[in-house]
């Protein structure tokens, strides 16, 4: 039988039938803005309030909300988007290309060169978004969303931050002993940011999952967007199964959501020892993605082969920026037990001491290959 390090169910939330409240139809048969059902508006409720932000919509995922709002934003913006960032930014981010918006790049991360974008690009009675991941799974890094919002203060612009990794993941009072805080709050709560100016996007597929999602922040700015919301008008609201996950999903993370989490950083570390006892560095920090990135291209192909062969399953993945020589990566869950981790460790190890390379062989030359981007 396999061993899966696929799965992003990281707090293993499935939502068995049993466990939810029933319904009596799938759908009103109405679009959400004219028939919206009240769990609906009660679930985007909740979940912008754990985000410590005022007002929330939910969708059916997080494609028709970037889809909105790329086609909702006024002409006079100019959008600033990580180039790490969830691809699905980049992709949607041509429809307001298509409008005549200034969309621009920035390196991840580069303050600097952030600044200097902002100050060149954008002019007088112009609003800069800047668009960002909460928390990147394959660097295992969060965003620096404190400094970002100050760059974005002399502008009155606003920070847009797809928060699906750090949802139910991270929360409030990180500390040594608790790294990933409390309450599943995401980025905003860990990083003790608060700001009229933030818009969060975010699935909750991840930590609590369920394929639905929510975009959360001021009042000001979510309401009016309600009624731009084209797939509000034109597309499926929410399901009635879904919505019943989703409910139920929030009360387990009150319930019990902080054991979770401790059992979860708890099997993050033991992972992090077996496999290091093999030699080989980790990316991931913290989080529950851990990333193995290989000397070559080959190596990496043939260690993804050799791991399906001994039954783990694992994601092999683009390269980030320039560099495309693929990485491993590694997703863990409450789900999994220790001594998978170990057998891993065993496998690497086999692996290793018949691959290695030395540290002074000359570097090959990166070609592009394509590969999914599952995170």
């Amino acid at each position: 039988m396999a061993i899966d390090f696929r799965s992003s169910l990281y707090l293993g939330m499935r939502h068995p039938s049993g466990e939810l409240q029933s319904w009596q139809r799938l759908t009103t048969g109405g679009p959400a803005l004219l028939d919206e059902p009240p769990i609906n508006r009660e679930i985007a409720r909740q979940v912008a309030s754990l985000q410590g932000l005022e007002h929330g919509i939910l969708a059916p995922s997080t494609l028709h909300l970037w889809l909105d709002f790329f086609q909702a934003i006024d002409r006079n913006t100019v959008l600033l988007i990580d180039e790490q960032a969830y691809p699905l930014m980049d992709w949607i981010s041509r429809l307001a290309t298509g409008r005549g918006i200034k969309v621009l790049n920035f390196p991840t991360q580069q303050i600097a060169k952030l600044r200097l974008l902002l100050q060149m690009h954008v002019q007088p009675g112009q609003i800069p978004f800047i668009l960002c991941d909460g928390w990147n799974p394959i660097s295992g890094k969060a965003s620096p969303l404190r400094q970002y919002l100050e760059l974005l203060r002399p502008f009155r612009g606003y920070l847009v931050v797809d928060d699906t990794q750090a949802l139910g993941i991270l929360g409030k009072n990180a500390n040594p002993g608790c790294p990933l805080g409390l309450g599943g709050r995401g980025s905003l709560a860990w990083q003790g940011i608060s700001s009229p100016y933030i818009v969060s996007i975010c699935s909750l597929a991840k930590g609590f999952g369920v394929p639905v999602a929510v975009m959360s922040g001021a009042s000001a700015f979510i309401q009016p967007f309600e009624q731009k919301s084209l797939s509000r008008i034109h597309c499926s609201q929410v399901s009635a199964p879904l919505a019943a996950a989703a409910l139920n999903a929030l009360q387990c993370n009150r319930w019990e959501g902080d054991r979770k989490r401790a059992s979860l950083y708890g099997l993050i570390n033991r992972f992090k020892q077996a496999v290091q006892s093999a030699g080989i560095e980790l990316k991931g920090g913290i989080f529950p993605v851990q990333t193995l990135k290989l000397p070559t291209t080959e190596l990496a192909i043939n260690l993804f082969g050799f791991l399906q062969k001994h039954g783990f399953s694992t994601l092999l993945l683009r390269g980030e920026g320039s560099d495309q020589r693929p990485l491993i990566s590694f997703c863990i869950t409450i789900e999994q037990n220790p001594g998978q981790y170990v057998q891993l460790g065993h496998c690497l190890q086999r692996f290793w001491a018949n691959n290695r390379i030395s540290s002074h062989a000359k570097p090959e030359p990166v070609y592009r290959f394509q590969t999914c981007h599952w995170l």
